[in-house]
């Protein structure tokens, strides 16, 4: 378990990244800051994994890259290739 939660704590960064635009964001008071997010989600789920005897790992990151910048991997492109099969076969079609 603690395996799979540090796999998916090498991405978790991604969850609160606004990206390049997230001072922007913040700043017109259209989102609480990343910092601010992390910390309430933290806040959150600390009691939740102490409660499993379970460390929460320290570190998050964004290992495949922030893909609020546009950085992603091929996963998803092959995700929107086969998402938009239907609608790529026949794009006049009303559906």
């Amino acid at each position: 378990m603690e395996a799979a939660m540090e796999k998916a704590f090498d991405e978790l960064e991604g969850l609160f990244s606004m990206g390049a635009q997230g001072d922007e964001f913040t700043r017109h008071n259209l989102i609480d800051s990343e910092d601010d997010l992390k910390t309430r989600w933290m806040q959150m789920m600390i009691p939740v994994f102490e409660s499993l005897d379970l460390k929460m790992p320290k570190n998050f990151g964004t290992k495949s890259g922030n893909g609020r910048n546009g950085e992603h991997t091929s996963d998803l492109q092959t995700a929107l290739d086969t998402l938009g099969e239907v609608y790529n076969f026949d794009p006049a079609a009303s559906w």
